[in-house]
């Protein structure tokens, strides 16, 4: 028997579906689809870009999760009074971003152990830039900034999963 899809994966199907029928009887993508702009109407601005970009990858949704996350870190800069200067904010935006959205390690993809030389399976070595966690390491720089704004965006990803799953039960 196979799982269920989550809120986040049935909500990157409507996202993409080319059938948005109303069907009083049965959950249809346009539910989700509608879940989706009350929950951001209701949590946060920066809720619905996220979601787009987990759902589509095009430009225009990098472009606004990119612009709400730089929003958020300017906004986090004066109420934590980080000091940050304007190309500082960038850099934890973009970053944090990238952290967000692809959380592997490029090196290991993931794994947390380097591949052996000559055949296709894993090592006991752990990956040398993850150090065996599996995630992309944090750049020394902006750190904790970064680290900050990472959770505060897996919070909101979070809350907008539950918040969408609630609203089409």
């Amino acid at each position: 028997m196979s799982e269920r899809p989550k809120a986040l994966e049935r909500l990157s199907v409507a996202m993409s579906s080319s059938d948005l029928t109303l069907d009083f009887e049965h959950r249809t993508d346009l539910d989700y689809v509608v879940a989706l702009g009350i929950a951001e109407a209701r949590h946060s601005r920066i809720s619905g870009p996220l979601m787009r970009l987990h759902t589509t990858t095009s430009r225009l949704s990098l472009r606004e999760a990119y612009h709400s996350v730089d929003q958020l870190t300017r906004r986090m800069n004066v109420k934590l009074n980080w000091r940050l200067s304007g190309d500082g904010i960038r850099a934890v935006a973009e970053r944090s971003l990238a952290h967000h959205i692809a959380p592997a390690c490029p090196h290991c993809s993931g794994r947390g152990f380097e591949m052996q030389p000559s055949a296709p399976v894993l090592s006991t070595k752990a990956c040398s830039h993850c150090h065996g966690t599996g995630k992309r390491p944090v750049q020394k720089k902006y750190r904790e900034e970064i680290k900050r704004i990472v959770s505060i965006l897996e919070e909101i990803d979070s809350s907008t999963e539950r918040m969408v799953a609630r609203l089409v039960r």
